[in-house]
């Protein structure tokens, strides 16, 4: 029992530690933008905020009517931070799948079984 909480502790920490890096790195490559695009584009990059929503809407939408960088150094931070946030996703994935034989012993597979009087009861697979 303490070595599954162990286990359950240990995977919740690394989810919420990619979480943080992602939403960090999401903040810092938005205010980024922000400010190399907000001379240029005023009305779009009106404070941080609007920096990073729009980087945010940019990453995770197809990008066809989103707002672009039109700065050399916005296209390249655009760039460099599209490529690193995927391989962060990619990677995060790669983990999740990797690891999945042994969060299935981790937390317990639910399955209903029938019993002799036909009811359902709920099974854990340990």
């Amino acid at each position: 029992m303490e070595r599954e909480l162990n286990h359950k502790t240990s995977f919740t920490l690394k989810v919420v530690m990619w979480i943080v890096i992602l939403l960090m790195s999401m903040f810092i490559f938005g205010s980024t933008l922000y400010y190399l695009e907000s001379e240029t584009q005023p009305d779009l990059y009106g404070s941080i905020w609007d920096g990073v929503w729009i980087f945010v809407l940019s990453i995770i939408t197809v990008g066809y009517g989103s707002p672009a960088p039109v700065t050399i150094g916005g296209k390249i931070v655009y760039i460099f931070a599209t490529v690193i946030i995927a391989s962060a996703g990619l990677a995060c994935l790669l983990w999740i799948v990797v690891r999945g034989s042994e969060l299935r012993s981790i937390f317990p597979i639910q399955e209903n079984v029938l019993d002799k009087n036909g009811e359902s009861r709920i099974n854990c697979n340990q």
